[in-house]
């Protein structure tokens, strides 16, 4: 597993909106081997009411309002009606930070935040991605597996019927060569 962090976008300035609200915050795509790492937390600034009703700390006391009332330039994010704080994550299939109209327009991430420091003391914003070794390539239909190695079936650990080229009998899946070989035990 290799990790990296990137900048999450910045805010456009006197909004409280962030640059990639056009494309709905971060999507990742779930059949490429990329997702967001449990080490972010994630401020949610300028949300609408209806997240108070979600899983995400959108309590007073959540770390996202001594980040706004620290930070100078997201002022604008104060008059925000709803601000919320998450760790993401959890497991390998986390592959979206979405920011959109009918939940909040603006977001920041931090990678192993302490929240117990003081905001000035945070580190810089980032978003910690991992790549892990690509899984069975993704199929349609047997068509587009190698029958002499592979089958087309659903993957149970995806959850969202998404179907592998799965090796047949004793092969196994080399993730470097992305084919199936011969096990070398």
């Amino acid at each position: 597993t290799q990790r990296f962090i990137i900048q999450p976008a910045s805010i456009i300035p006197k909004t409280c909106t962030t640059t990639d609200k056009i494309h709905q915050g971060i999507i990742l795509n779930n059949t490429l081997p990329f997702n967001i790492t449990s080490s972010n937390t994630i401020v949610y600034l300028n949300c609408t009411r209806t997240l108070l009703q979600s899983p995400l700390n959108c309590s007073a006391a959540s770390a996202c309002h001594a980040y706004i009332n620290a930070t100078d330039s997201i002022s604008a994010c104060q008059t925000g009606p709803v601000c919320c704080t998450y760790r993401t994550g959890g497991s390998s299939n986390s592959y979206q930070i979405r920011v959109r109209d009918t939940g909040c327009s603006a977001y920041s991430s931090f990678v192993n935040l302490d929240t117990g420091l003081s905001v000035n003391r945070w580190s810089r914003p980032g978003l910690e991605i991992q790549w892990l070794s690509p899984r069975e390539t993704v199929c349609v239909s047997q068509k587009d597996c190698d029958a002499a190695t592979s089958t087309c079936g659903v993957d149970g650990s995806s959850g969202n019927g998404i179907k592998r080229c799965f090796c047949n009998g004793e092969l196994v899946w080399d993730p470097i060569q992305g084919v199936c070989t011969k096990s070398e035990l």
